[in-house]
C-alpha cells in the first residue's frame, strides 16, 4: 500500500509525510489528501479500511471524505479541475492492483 501512496505522491509532486500525518490536515494539504482518498476509493481496488490505513484515518472517515468530494466536484470548479487533472495523472501510474 505504501508503494501506491508513494507512487501517487511522486506523480502528483506531493509530500507523502504530510498526507499521512495523523490528526487533522488543513488547507491545501487536506484538499490534496481528500482528492487522493477519493481517487483511490473511486478505483474500487481498495477497501475503505485499506485506504484509511494508508492515511492514518478510520474507514468511516474514508466514506465521509468520498461523499464530500463527490458532492464538491460538480459544485466547485476548482475542485473539479483538480479532480480531472489528478485523474489524468493517475492514468500514468503503474497498475494499482
Amino acid at each position: 500500500m505504501d508503494r501506491v501512496l508513494e507512487g501517487a505522491c511522486a506523480a502528483l509532486n506531493w509530500n507523502v509525510a504530510t498526507l499521512k500525518k495523523k490528526g487533522r490536515v488543513h488547507g491545501e494539504d487536506r484538499q490534496n489528501r481528500d482528492l487522493l482518498v477519493f481517487l483511490l476509493w473511486e478505483t474500487g481496488a481498495y477497501t475503505n479500511a485499506e485506504i484509511g490505513e494508508i492515511f492514518g484515518i478510520g474507514y468511516t472517515t474514508v466514506s465521509h471524505i468520498a461523499r464530500r468530494v463527490k458532492e464538491q466536484i460538480p459544485e466547485n470548479q476548482i475542485v473539479e479541475e483538480k479532480y480531472h487533472r489528478r485523474k489524468s495523472q493517475i492514468k500514468m501510474w503503474p497498475p494499482l492492483y
